[in-house]
């Protein structure tokens, strides 16, 4: 029997994301459940919740408008018996599913999905290929009109295809749907790495009950070819709203559209989002630097010194300079950038009896430029004697004495 999945939750992927089948999707006939998912593309998914046992298959029936069954499967269907031949079954798409199980052995997969637990029926009902291959779902490709009543059933078969007298069914009136887009789409980078913000409503909101998780995806402004960048499952959760998808774009200094869409049990995907289209430049700035030194020359000048910077893309520095104060503003003091590999810059323009402190940044080829680097602090004493008096004469006043 289906654990009630409003009340627990599963960390399917690093994601940490949780996720729940609303009340009312599962609609309970003889101990075993179904969700009965009508596609717009005429197609009916027709999920159930019960293991098959090993070496076991079945035959699959159907009921239009309580009218006597009738048989739709020319053969038994028989999922996959071991991980090999589901790693064979999936090809490519095992991947993933050995980084959502955070297993390696393709046995250890396989035993992982068909365990009786939350997290593998979420990743069945989440991936029809993996539901297909596991015997979790029957796809009815010539189904009776929208607005029927239609019930299906299970008849369990042995490895001679002899039924065994076991038999599970569930019914609904067939209603077509797709999950609505997802809104308020944003996004933000540092450099390659993108972040996409975006709005769906909760799981208990009509019409949003069939969406179990999302699809991210882009490609490269004017070129045919999407990337999906959600290798993981990208769940829906329970009772969030706000969700947030994480990767990096393969090159800097192009223009990229991006766009999520919703996607339900069987694999159908709402309209796109609003696309985003946004240049992806260079805007990360190099580290900020250390180790800037100060000297007072013979000359009463204040040379500044420090290490050569370690970003790979740089094109040189700014040397700035405040007068007094912790809270005087800092003035820049070269005009032009300062040589990548130059190390030094003389302040000329510095008086004796006055304080100064210096900062410098580093600046990239694309013009980001660094934090300012913690000051260096230098006090100019004045050492100088004053020039002697010269030319001194004195005159007596006899009227005053003086």
């Amino acid at each position: 029997m289906l654990v009630i999945l409003k009340r627990l939750g599963v960390a399917i992927t690093s994601l940490l994301m949780l996720s729940v089948v609303p009340d009312g999707v599962f609609a309970q006939m003889d101990d075993a459940e179904f969700e009965i998912l009508a596609r717009e593309d005429g197609r009916v998914f027709v999920y159930h919740d019960q293991a098959i046992p090993l070496s076991h298959g079945f035959n699959v029936y159907r009921s239009i408008n309580g009218g006597e069954w009738s048989l739709l499967t020319e053969s038994p269907v028989f999922p996959v018996q071991n991980g090999f031949q589901l790693q064979q079954k999936l090809g490519e798409l095992f991947v993933s599913l050995q980084e959502d199980t955070r297993r390696q052995d393709p046995q250890a997969v396989y035993l992982r999905l068909r365990a009786s637990t939350t997290e593998a029926l979420l990743m069945n009902m989440s991936i029809p290929e993996v539901a297909k291959a596991m015997g979790r779902v029957y796809v009815d490709n010539d189904p009776p009109s929208v607005g029927s009543r239609v019930a299906y059933r299970f008849e369990i078969v042995d490895d001679l295809e002899r039924p065994t007298g076991t038999s599970f069914e569930g019914g609904t009136r067939l209603e077509t749907s797709i999950p609505p887009p997802p809104t308020n789409m944003a996004l933000d980078h540092d450099g390659r790495r993108v972040v996409l913000k975006w709005s769906y409503p909760a799981y208990d909101t009509p019409g949003t009950e069939t969406a179990i998780r999302f699809r991210a995806a882009y490609r490269e402004t004017g070129s045919a070819r999407i990337r999906e960048v959600t290798d993981n499952i990208l769940l829906r959760t329970t009772t969030q709203t706000d969700y947030r998808y994480t990767f990096n774009v393969p090159e800097l200094g192009r223009e990229y559209e991006f766009w999520i869409e919703a996607v339900d049990y069987s694999g159908q995907r709402s309209e796109k989002s609003e696309v985003l289209r946004v240049r992806i430049d260079d805007n990360v700035p190099p580290p900020i630097m250390s180790g800037i030194r100060a000297r007072i020359t013979d000359d009463y000048e204040v040379e500044v010194t420090w290490p050569v910077s370690t970003a790979r893309d740089l094109a040189g520095y700014h040397v700035y300079r405040s007068e007094g104060g912790h809270d005087e503003a800092f003035i820049k003091l070269n005009d032009e950038l300062l040589a990548p590999l130059q190390t030094a810059y003389l302040d000329r323009n510095t008086q004796p009896d006055a304080e100064y402190r210096y900062v410098l940044t580093a600046v990239d080829r694309s013009g980001n430029e660094s934090p300012k680097s913690n000051p260096a602090h230098i006090r100019i004493i004045d050492y100088t004697y004053p020039e002697p008096v010269a030319e001194l004469s004195a005159a007596f006043d006899e009227e005053n004495g003086t």
